[in-house]
């Protein structure tokens, strides 16, 4: 039996988050017409996931990365 560790129960709260808003999105919107979109879309969500918990703005987060 594997005991479970805070670090490990961190790690799958990241992780059920990033595919929780991937099941969001597929609800709200019928999901995405291709791999690359739904790629695209977790890359462009991570930046602002990381900056939010950062505490940067988001917005300015996609800014930097088109400049």
């Amino acid at each position: 039996m594997v005991r479970s560790t805070s670090l490990s129960k961190l790690f799958d709260n990241l992780v059920e988050g990033g595919i929780r808003i991937l099941k969001v999105k597929q609800k709200r919107s019928g999901g995405f017409r291709s791999d690359k979109d739904a790629k695209d879309f977790m890359a462009i969500h991570s930046v602002t996931y990381t900056a939010k918990k950062n505490q940067y703005s988001r917005w300015d987060a996609v800014l930097a990365l088109v400049r």
